[in-house]
């Protein structure tokens, strides 16, 4: 079982892009590589993969950029 897949999505807010790689292997081992801002998603994506693939080597890749935040216009009396 070997494969690979890259995504991107672009909205004004952010832009992600995730990669998947997987190798054959064993056993069931998952490395994620995830910006810290979306650290709190790690166990959600670990079970969504362990749900779906019961052995192999799957290298799972995220980037984040952000887009620019619409400033606001402060104006002092």
């Amino acid at each position: 079982m070997t494969g690979f897949a890259s995504v991107a999505s672009e909205d004004p807010q952010a832009r992600i892009g995730v990669s998947v790689r997987t190798l054959n292997h064993r056993y069931l081992d998952v490395q994620l590589k995830m910006p810290s801002l979306l650290a709190a998603l790690e166990a959600g994506v670990r079970s969504a993969i362990a749900a779906r693939v019961s052995r192999g080597r799957v290298e799972v890749s995220v980037s984040l950029q952000l887009g620019a935040v619409a400033g606001v216009d402060v104006e002092l009396n």
